[in-house]
Order: structure tokens, then sequence, then C-alpha cells
């Protein structure tokens, strides 16, 4: 058995960093929408840690802030600008896989 102990801010830097070995310069990142409350929920700290990973890259980059996953079996999203905190409805995950 394969046991993961990374944490998500691990990952993300290991991605950029294998990305820019390989020349790779396109990357989507999932984060949350609400990585830029003040104060910070603490859940949201590794969302908000990816983000900044991605960020501080020199990678062409989305980062993705859904509001809560449903399984709803449709296709209906909403594009917003950086850091717009727009009160989304919940969003499905055939939408978030459309989109990519």
């Amino acid at each position: 058995m394969l046991i993961l102990r990374a944490t998500l801010n691990q990952w993300a830097k290991n991605i950029v960093k294998a990305m820019n070995e390989t020349g790779v310069k396109r990357i989507i990142a999932i984060s949350s929408r609400r990585i830029y409350d003040s104060p910070l929920r603490s859940v949201l700290i590794p969302y908000k840690k990816l983000g900044d990973v991605i960020e501080s890259s020199d990678l062409d980059y989305t980062k993705l802030k859904p509001t809560r996953f449903t399984n709803v079996n449709g296709v209906d999203y909403e594009i917003s600008i950086e850091k717009s905190e727009r009160k989304a409805p919940l969003i499905s995950r055939k939408s978030i896989a459309a989109f990519i």
C-alpha cells in the first residue's frame, strides 16, 4: 500500500519544478473560492498556499476557485476575473470537468 504524506503545498512545488524541468508551461489548478477571505479559515490554508505557489511560478496558469461541488448531471458555470468574490451557486463536478 502506498501512503502519500505530502501536503498540497509540497505537491504544487513538485509539480511546478517538474513542469519547469520538462518545459511544460500551462497548468490548471483547482483551489477554493474563499482563499482571499480575512481571516482565512484554517481548512482553506492549503488551497491558499497552492495558489501562492502557482502564482509565484513563471507558468501560464488558470486557477479555478469553485464553490461547493454537486453531482448534478448538467453543465452550467460562470467565469469571473481574479479575486472576484461573486456569490456563486453550487457547481456540478461535470461543469468543472467541462471547463477544464
